[in-house]
């Protein structure tokens, strides 16, 4: 599998989003290290909350991998989750990784939650997403692979 991002050829840039609830970290290691093989270098984008944008931010520490980690702005809820989602977004991801526990896609707009609204805006735009359910069967990927 070969992706790129953006301008630069040489990187994978993957947006790493999920539950706070996450705990899984084999889960999303594998993933990353998949992703990190496709083409050796990589930066991760995710959120600077707890679960599965921990589990992301730490993995890259670990690995030397670059990582831009965005912080909530203030606000009523779900407004600041989804303007930051609009911003990774803008960064121009070659693929979406959201981990959650029961993922479920939402009619509502407007109190929508913050995954589900990543992979409905990242969907949208064309970027390759990956959904990891906590719920499903043996953290089956609910997506087909990118």
């Amino acid at each position: 599998m070969t992706v790129t991002s953006g301008s630069d050829t040489n990187v994978t840039r993957v947006v790493v989003c999920g539950g706070v609830a996450w705990t899984d970290a084999a889960t999303i290691h594998a993933e990353l290290e998949r992703f990190r093989g496709a083409s050796g270098a990589m930066e991760i984008v995710t959120g600077m909350a707890d679960g599965a944008d921990r589990i992301a931010r730490t993995w890259a520490v670990d690995n030397s991998v670059a990582c831009v980690a965005k912080r909530l702005d203030p606000g009523p809820y779900p407004r600041p989750m989804h303007t930051y989602n609009e911003q990774m977004l803008a960064m121009n991801p070659d693929v979406v990784l959201a981990f959650k526990s029961n993922f479920g896609d939402t009619t509502d707009r407007i109190y929508e939650p913050g995954t589900e609204h990543m992979v409905r805006i990242a969907r949208e735009a064309g970027v390759p997403v990956l959904v990891f359910d906590r719920s499903a069967a043996d953290h089956m990927n609910k997506e087909n692979e990118p």
